[in-house]
C-alpha cells in the first residue's frame, strides 16, 4: 500500500459523512465510477490526476488533508466558511468584511444580552424576504452595535 492511500482514503470517506453523501452520489457529482471511489476509501485506490481532480473539487476538500495530513485540520464549521468566502466575488467580499466584523463584536461581547442579540437576529432574519434580509440584518447590526455599548 502507498504512503498517499491512507490520508487520501481518510480525507474522501470523512468529506463524503459529512457532506452525507453515498459513494456512488460522490462518483456521479465527481464523474468517475463508484467502483473507484470505494477502492480509494478502502486505501486500495492510486488515481490519476484526472479522477482525483474532480473528486477533490466535488467533495470541496482542502488538498492540504491529503498531501500534508500532519497539519492540523480544521473544523467542519471554518472549512464550511472558507469555501463559501472563496466563492464569492470581490464585491460579495468587501459587502460581507463590515457584516462580518459587527456579528464577530456582538458574538466577542462579554455581556449577557449576547445570546438575547443572536436570537434576535435569526428570528428577524427568518420572517423577511429573501431581498430584504440584507436591510435587516443591516437594522439588527445597528441595533446589536447600540445595545453594546450601553
Amino acid at each position: 500500500m502507498q504512503e498517499f492511500s491512507y490520508p487520501l482514503g481518510d480525507a474522501i470517506k470523512r468529506a463524503r459523512g459529512e457532506l452525507g453523501l453515498t459513494q456512488s452520489q460522490v462518483a456521479e457529482k465527481s464523474g468517475i465510477d463508484a467502483r473507484t471511489v470505494m477502492n480509494i476509501e478502502n486505501y486500495k485506490g492510486n488515481p490519476k490526476m484526472e479522477v482525483l481532480y474532480p473528486l477533490v473539487r466535488a467533495l470541496k476538500l482542502d488538498s492540504r488533508e491529503i498531501f500534508n495530513p500532519e497539519m492540523k485540520r480544521e473544523s467542519p464549521a471554518i472549512r464550511q466558511l472558507r469555501f463559501m468566502i472563496e466563492e464569492c466575488s470581490e464585491q460579495e467580499s468587501a459587502a460581507l468584511i463590515p457584516i462580518i466584523e459587527s456579528v464577530l463584536s456582538v458574538l466577542r461581547a462579554k455581556k449577557p444580552l449576547k445570546l438575547n442579540l443572536i436570537h434576535s437576529m435569526k428570528e428577524s432574519l427568518h420572517s423577511h424576504t429573501k431581498g430584504s434580509r440584507l436591510s435587516a440584518l443591516c437594522v439588527w447590526l445597528q441595533k446589536s452595535a447600540y445595545l453594546t455599548h450601553l
